[in-house]
């Protein structure tokens, strides 16, 4: 059979090999190999693959095709305000922490719960402060505070959330994180501000495009109901910050602050082309079983619409206040633990 006319077949060695190798046919009168007459009348442009086998085409070098994207499922471990208790915390790929590491805010305070929480197996492990841990406010305590505070991060697995570090890309999702919330009381407390618009507002900080959203304060009107507030302001979050996830829109937003609105909801935006921050519907999501602090909150959020929809967990640990001689009134609960889906690479 004669190759197509468009195909040049060559053969090449690096020394002629022996003539017990070839076939007599195969060789001419000097021991090299030669092809038959009806194929040495054509230009050559393929190669033997053998002394005996059939002529084949090489094919032209061509680039190996994209890896083929899938979905990859990911689990977050949400805590926050655990206030110097260890609680005992399931095992994901990442744990969230929204702040209130500490009671009282001291270095001392904070390096034993920055310890406890480097420690824990989970391959990342990001947190933001909250008003009670007041090291980390350079405008709150002394600036050589501050820095002993900033320096215990030294050689630990953690990563510190700020607003002015902006987006950090772990596991493919963009978190950001901000420690700020509203003043509610008359005592001072770290990274506060005054509510209305007299006051700073920090949220315009909260920039598009962020996967996961970190903040110490809950967002109004969600998961933010205190028995310390009094009728008719029965919700203590942060309107800004509401109008501002809405905007933005994350995929999951975890906060704390609030002990007593702990829980997660589901949160339904209005299409893109409505322009202003109304929601379509929230539904709540309760623990299948509340009084098991062993058995994990699990939250599967695999089907959540990006852009669409928004799962508000208040991840707090501290179910109630402290009281001086009491210690932590309503005991603690457990961290709310989220599956969601992410876009992967095969083989990352």
């Amino acid at each position: 059979m004669e190759p197509p006319a468009n195909l040049i077949y060559h053969r090449v060695y690096a020394e002629p090999p022996p003539r017990s190798e070839l076939a007599p046919s195969q060789l001419t009168d000097d021991g090299l190999p030669v092809l038959p007459a009806a194929i040495q009348r054509r230009t050559l442009t393929t190669s033997l693959d053998g002394p005996s086998s059939p002529l084949t085409p090489i094919p032209p070098s061509l680039p190996l095709p994209p890896a083929a994207p899938r979905r990859k499922k990911l689990r977050l471990v949400c805590i926050s305000d655990t206030h110097q208790h260890t609680p005992y915390l399931p095992r994901g790929d990442i744990l969230l922490h929204a702040g209130d590491l500490s009671n009282d805010g001291s270095v001392r305070s904070l390096g034993n719960a920055l310890s406890w929480l480097s420690s824990q197996p989970h391959p990342h492990k990001l947190f933001i402060a909250g008003n009670h841990d007041l090291a980390f406010d350079g405008s709150f305590v002394s600036a050589e505070t501050h820095q002993e505070c900033l320096s215990l991060l030294a050689g630990k697995a953690l990563t510190y959330l700020t607003p002015e570090k902006g987006i950090v890309e772990v596991c493919g999702l963009k978190f950001f994180g901000s420690p700020y919330s509203p003043r509610s009381t008359d005592r001072a407390w770290a990274f506060q501000y005054e509510r209305g618009g007299g006051g700073e507002q920090p949220w315009s900080a909260v920039p598009e495009g962020v996967d996961v959203l970190l903040t110490h304060s809950p967002p109004k009107f969600h998961l933010d109901r205190s028995g310390s507030v009094l009728p008719p302001e029965m919700h203590s979050g942060s309107e800004t910050l509401r109008r501002r996830v809405a905007e933005v829109r994350p995929l999951v937003h975890v906060f704390g602050h609030v002990h007593a609105g702990r829980g997660v909801e589901r949160v339904r935006w209005a299409p893109p082309s409505r322009v202003d921050w109304r929601e379509e519907g929230c539904v709540s999501i309760e623990d299948p079983s509340p009084e098991s602090a062993k058995r994990q909150f699990l939250v599967d959020a695999t089907q959540l619409e990006r852009g669409r929809e928004t799962l508000c967990v208040n991840a707090s640990i501290a179910k109630g206040p402290w009281r001086k001689g009491e210690g932590r009134v309503g005991g603690w609960g457990k961290p709310v633990v989220v599956d969601i889906m992410v876009d992967g690479v095969e083989g990352e």
